[in-house]
């Protein structure tokens, strides 16, 4: 085969390809999300970490395990025995799910039934 048989792919096509290998590239990389959940746990304990001012180490109660979120978010107050408002995000390739606190105006309406129910009780 000289250089005059070699025929390359079509302009269109080799974009095509390019196109798919950077997305394929992407979604291993930065993997993407399917959905997320907003719910409430209960906080254990709440403790500041040394030598930052707003970062906090918050011991939530989740699927009866601890679980040990960092925030430093100013808007999010928690004290031990509160509701925290977490955010669950499912994964399409990580099956693992993550939790990140939220602030509380996304789990509104839960907090307020768990305080409705806490005041009931």
């Amino acid at each position: 085969m000289n250089a005059k048989e070699f025929k390359r792919l079509p302009p269109w096509l080799a974009t095509l390809v390019v196109v798919a290998a950077v997305g394929a590239v992407g979604l291993f990389r930065f993997d993407m999300t399917v959905s997320v959940d907003f719910r409430i746990a209960p906080v254990i304990d709440v403790q500041p970490v040394a030598g930052r001012s707003w970062d906090r180490l918050v011991t939530l109660e989740l699927d009866g395990h601890e679980a040990l979120l960092r925030t430093t978010d100013r808007m999010i107050q928690l004290d031990q025995g509160d509701f925290a408002c977490v955010k669950e995000v499912h994964r399409l390739i990580r099956q693992r799910k993550r939790y990140a606190l939220a602030p509380s105006i996304y789990c509104r309406k839960k907090l307020a039934n768990q305080s409705a129910l806490a005041a009931d009780g």
